[in-house]
């Protein structure tokens, strides 16, 4: 495996959007990333499901019982989809609901609203996430990628019965992960791709977790969940609600990448005015090139810049003044 960092500076006026791609003489001319987002997932709770992730992620394992989600998705916002708890954006819903502290449960009550029986804290386990996929014999030859833009808080991932991550190197509401699955997928036929979520590690439990009194003391925060790599207002705030779940679940897109052996990762730009001109930008371009093959990759990294004379924001267009 080889990590090569490359920069390229360039000066411009205006604005400009870059692509990049990687050009080798075997697959020449074609698409050098393609994406495609997985849909038709389905979601249970691991209270529920005593079988392995080995397990679930063959094709011969049933899950019609589950229910039928739609990713991206918060366990939380899946059961109000389905009509499992009221939705706590309106009214007093909130504390219909159970939480994901069992403390916060027990000061408030609200562990009889579980729709688990036995369990009042239903958030507290994690939660299976399992859709089917195909990829297409003519994707033979060149790199499988599995994408996540966003997961919360930690995951352990299957495809095909083997497991690709676990829950201590997958972790983090903020990160994205990416992982070579090439040696995993069956092509032309049913893949299998099982996410066990975990909750954050520190819950949190707000005090008082409330505010019925107008003018009264705030709601408060769960101080604890500062310890992990979250959305920290989900356990609470002076001006926003407890979120029953703390967001646990899927919230961005989970797709596949194709790519030859050698992938463009990371590309970012730094643009830099020579004060106090401001007519010109010096733009330096960076991007990671990770060879996932066996073998050295010989190639040339080319980009495109074209100009952008117009900016669309959200209530007016802004022409740009420059030129290439």
């Amino acid at each position: 495996m080889n990590l090569v960092k490359h920069g390229i500076l360039l000066i411009l006026m205006g604005c400009v959007m870059a692509s990049c791609q990687i050009k080798d003489t075997e697959h020449e001319g074609e698409t050098p990333v393609k994406r495609q987002v997985l849909k038709n997932w389905s979601m249970e709770s691991s209270l529920r499901i005593s079988v392995p992730g080995d397990e679930i992620s063959t094709p011969t394992f049933d899950d019609n019982q589950w229910l039928e989600v739609e990713v991206p998705t918060t366990v939380l916002r899946a059961l109000v989809k389905a009509g499992v708890y009221p939705d706590p954006h309106f009214d007093l819903n909130n504390f219909l609901i159970p939480d994901a502290s069992d403390k916060l449960n027990e000061r408030l009550g609200l562990g009889k609203y579980s729709h688990i029986e036995g369990h009042p804290n239903p958030f507290k386990d994690p939660y299976w996430f399992r859709t089917e996929f195909d990829v297409s014999k003519k994707e033979k030859g060149r790199m499988v990628w599995l994408n996540f833009d966003g997961i919360n808080y930690r995951a352990d991932v299957w495809v095909n019965g083997k497991k690709v991550a676990d829950a201590k190197e997958m972790v983090g509401m903020f990160t994205r992960f990416k992982f070579n699955i090439t040696d995993k997928v069956n092509y032309g036929q049913k893949n299998v791709l099982a996410v066990k979520i975990h909750q954050v590690d520190h819950p949190g439990a707000a005090w008082p977790g409330k505010q019925l009194e107008v003018f009264g003391p705030h709601r408060g925060h769960g101080v604890d969940i500062f310890k992990d790599a979250t959305l920290k207002m989900s356990a609470g705030w002076d001006c926003a609600p407890v979120v029953r779940d703390r967001n646990m679940g899927i919230y961005q897109d989970v797709y596949l990448t194709y790519t030859n052996a050698v992938d463009i990762r990371d590309p970012y730009v730094i643009t830099d005015l020579p004060l106090p001109d401001t007519t010109v930008a010096n733009i330096t371009v960076y991007a990671d090139l990770h060879n996932a093959g066996p073998e050295p990759v010989k190639g040339v990294l080319k980009g495109n810049i074209e100009l952008m004379n117009k900016v669309d924001f959200v209530t007016y267009t802004r022409e740009m003044p420059g030129e290439m």
